[in-house]
């Protein structure tokens, strides 16, 4: 049983993250697709709906058809509640696996708190997508590039001091403001280390997402290159392309809970960093009195 509760370096951090995913994918992944699937499914049934209807209409009209305008709250709507979901049932189970050692995670709707805990998650998500409209605007109406870099620049400085918003909320159940106020006092000091890790994890997972979806590309291509008979009947009917979507989402979902356990790896050792810093204050304090 991989051990997440301890202070930790970038890479190992890293490590442990795909050695918790290896034990624990399977379980966690059937959660996700349990719970988080049906309204990522529409959602990005939505946007796929949206894009077919944006190039059969609005180019031809020159203007976003006006009749699609339920289809993107729909979409905006369910793709929100996804990641909150997402989000939500992976660290709900990450800390049924450090609270009870040993013994087989329940659902994730099983806390008495669960009801709380999803409206903070709800609440949190607000805020990021409010100040990330409302950074974004003001980066890209400033006149100069300088600016405008400057304002990514202090987006990700937020995103980063307050990534472990989540987290908190669910391992200890704190409030909207509580959470993040804990992931600043989590991450402080520890900046750089938290960086090195998210970059080597998203790399990581880019290459990996990249070779799940080698396969498909490369038998795309050999149909086309071999000139198969009725390849373009196949290609053009709906088992195929729910096929494609069906393996595309699932890879997204892979990829997408790979990264929310990073983001709790960091949580947990980044407290175990802070409780140690704050043990040994304490015995100094001790000593010198």
């Amino acid at each position: 049983m991989t051990e997440l509760r301890k202070d930790r370096s970038a890479v190992d951090m890293v490590s442990v993250t795909f050695e918790f995913s290896r034990q624990h994918l399977l379980p966690l992944l059937k959660n996700v697709l349990l719970y988080v699937a049906p309204p990522m499914i529409l959602a990005y049934f939505m946007i796929f709906r949206l894009v077919g209807s944006f190039f059969n209409q609005a180019i031809l009209r020159h203007s976003l058809p006006a009749d699609n305008l339920i289809y993107w709250v729909i979409f905006i709507v369910f793709i929100f509640f996804g990641w909150v979901l997402l989000y939500f049932v992976v660290n709900d189970y990450v800390r049924q696996v450090v609270d009870n050692p040993g013994k087989k995670p329940s659902g994730p709707f099983q806390s008495g708190h669960f009801q709380q805990q999803i409206l903070s998650y709800a609440g949190v998500m607000l805020v990021y997508l409010f100040v990330s409209i409302v950074l974004g605007m003001l980066a890209f109406a400033l006149p100069y590039a300088l600016f405008s870099f400057g304002i990514f620049v202090f987006m990700f400085f937020l995103l980063l001091k307050y990534s472990l918003v989540f987290p908190a909320i669910s391992m200890e159940n704190k409030g909207i403001v509580e959470a993040f106020q804990r992931s600043s006092g989590l991450i402080k000091g520890m900046w750089w280390r938290s960086f090195w890790f998210y970059f080597f994890t998203i790399w990581v997972l880019y290459f990996f997402g990249n070779a799940l979806n080698a396969p498909l590309a490369l038998g795309g291509h050999a149909l086309e290159y071999l000139n198969v008979p009725n390849t373009a009947g196949m290609v053009s009917s709906w088992l195929f392309l729910v096929f494609i979507f069906l393996y595309y989402f699932l890879i997204s979902m892979v990829t997408s809970v790979l990264l929310a356990l990073s983001v709790a790896v960091n949580y947990y050792s980044l407290k175990d960093k802070h409780e140690e810093t704050f043990l040994e204050q304490k015995i100094h304090e001790i000593d010198a009195e």
